[in-house]
């Protein structure tokens, strides 16, 4: 139907023109959008940053009474190195 093709072609035209003002504001919306994501995202990471170093604190502090506990003076250096000797008392083995 000639009515037909002609009502669907107008559709078409009608949709692929472009209002260049609806474009500027769909562009503003996406620009803000983008905006706040980046907001968004410096302040998950200063929430981050914050977690870990208070992560990294705790677990100075925790260091720190472990050598006190083993007797360690605080003032060494680094970390407890594996090979220090275990106060505990070892069990024997035996053999039957």
């Amino acid at each position: 139907d000639p009515e037909t093709d002609s009502l669907a072609d107008a559709g078409r035209a009608a949709a692929l023109a472009v209002d260049p003002l609806d474009s500027d504001t769909r562009i503003q919306e996406i620009t803000r959008m983008v905006a706040e994501s980046v907001v968004d995202l410096a302040a998950l990471q200063r929430s981050l940053q914050r977690t870990l170093q208070s992560t990294e604190d705790t677990l100075v502090q925790q260091a720190r009474m472990a050598r006190m506990a083993r007797g360690i003076p605080d003032d060494l250096p680094g970390d407890l190195p594996d090979d220090l000797p275990d106060d505990r008392p070892q069990a024997a083995l035996t053999t039957a």
